[in-house]
């Protein structure tokens, strides 16, 4: 744990809550806490029960064991609804939307996997595709996704390609080699293509939203059927790539 400047007790229950968020495990004793994380039973107790009025732990008062809080989920819809890079994307977006009447998203990474946190929707078209805001999607296959997985490191992709696998899918994953090779290629050209590799008809283009140290922080991208796609391809990279300099200019 960092010691520098720090509130032992404040360390000790964030240490708490990231283990139990970690666990596949649901409900938890006190032993069960103490003991794993080497804490003194009755610290732990005092900082559980310290945490129930927050709602950021919940106790079950039959079996007496503790559980995360609604609270830690609100905690985290706050800090979504308040994201400077929705507000920048909102700002930039509407404006530009009648020149790209696509659906519009603008991705973040979120627990190894590719989440809409914001959207526009095509308002233009009879034809048209659209996921919520809150989808998850494996960011192999999805042109966001492969902009966020541009600015990991490769071990730390590899990681996250290998989880993805496990995930049910319509198309089989290229091997790791040549998706790594697509990476590298998207590193160097700062955009990323989605030619109907996750569902037949839909694709995709993407560009990184960046901070003021360079780095790849969320991503946006257009969606359409293959045909107007294929049609409007380089208009579409075009467009996408402005738009995510505009939001990157307001993140600085």
């Amino acid at each position: 744990m960092p010691t520098n400047a720090s509130v032992p007790a404040v360390e000790k229950a964030l240490t708490i809550i990231q283990h139990m968020s970690a666990s596949p495990k649901t409900y938890w004793r006190v032993t069960e806490l103490a003991k794993e994380l080497q804490l003194n039973k009755s610290t732990v107790y005092s900082i559980l029960n310290t945490m129930i009025p927050f709602g950021f732990i919940e106790k079950n008062q039959t079996t007496e064991r503790y559980s995360l809080g609604y609270g830690l989920f609100d905690l985290v819809e706050n800090y979504y609804e308040s994201n400077p890079i929705r507000s920048a994307f909102e700002t930039v977006v509407e404006p530009f939307h009648h020149k790209l009447p696509e659906c519009i998203n603008c991705f973040i990474l979120r627990n190894d996997m590719a989440y809409i946190l914001c959207s526009f929707s095509s308002n233009n078209y009879a034809l048209k595709v659209e996921m919520p805001v809150g989808t998850f999607l494996p960011p192999i296959y999805s042109s966001a996704g492969k902009i966020l997985l541009s600015g990991l490191s490769d071990d730390n992709l590899k990681k996250i390609y290998d989880i993805c696998l496990e995930e049910p899918a319509a198309k089989e994953a290229p091997p790791f080699a040549d998706f790594l090779a697509q990476i590298h290629s998207i590193r160097e050209n700062q955009h990323a293509f989605n030619l109907s590799e996750y569902e037949n008809g839909i694709c995709s283009v993407a560009a990184p939203i960046k901070n003021r140290a360079d780095q790849i922080i969320a991503a946006v991208n257009m969606v359409a059927p293959e045909a107007r796609f294929n049609k409007n391809k380089e208009i579409y990279l075009h467009h996408i790539k402005e738009i995510a300099k505009k939001i990157s200019e307001k993140l600085i």
